[in-house]
C-alpha cells in the first residue's frame, strides 16, 4: 500500500512541476533590490568562485556576485532593467528619477560612490540600470 501511495504521490508530482522550457525569463533578484530577467533560450550559466556568468547566444553576459543574489526564478515576462556589474569600468551617466542628469562618472562603482542618497539610473554604452543608494 505505502508504495502504490509513494509512486501515487510522485506522478503527481511529476507532472506538477514546472519544465524550465515552460518559463521564456530567468530573473534575478539582488539584496540591494535589483532585478534583471535573462532570455532562457539558449542561456548558459557558469559559476566561478563568488559570481554566477549568464551568456545569452548574443554573448551579452551579465555576472551576479552570489554574495549580493537574494533570489533566482523563472518567469513568464521580464522584469528589472538590465544591470551593469559594478566591476564593469565602462562610462556611465547617471539620471535622477524625474531624469535629470546627475553626473557622469568612470563606471558604476565611481557613481555609487559620489551619488547621493536615492535612487537614480544608470545608463552604459550597452546597458541601463536602476540603483537605490541608502
Amino acid at each position: 500500500m505505502r508504495k502504490i501511495i509513494f509512486s501515487l504521490i510522485l506522478c503527481i508530482g511529476i507532472a506538477a512541476q514546472a519544465k524550465t522550457y515552460d518559463y521564456p525569463y530567468l530573473t534575478f533578484e539582488g539584496t540591494d533590490g535589483a532585478v534583471v530577467s535573462v532570455e532562457v533560450e539558449g542561456l548558459t550559466l557558469t559559476v566561478n568562485d563568488t559570481k554566477i556568468i549568464a551568456t545569452e547566444t548574443d554573448g551579452s553576459t551579465y555576472t551576479f556576485t552570489l554574495a549580493s543574489l537574494d533570489k533566482m526564478y523563472f518567469a513568464d515576462e521580464a522584469d528589472g532593467i538590465l544591470p551593469l556589474s559594478t566591476d564593469s569600468d565602462e562610462e556611465v551617466e547617471a539620471y535622477n528619477t524625474d531624469g535629470t542628469k546627475a553626473g557622469k562618472f568612470s563606471n558604476a562603482a565611481a557613481a555609487k560612490a559620489a551619488l547621493r542618497q536615492g535612487v537614480y539610473i544608470l545608463k552604459g554604452k550597452s546597458v541601463t540600470f536602476k540603483i537605490s543608494l541608502p
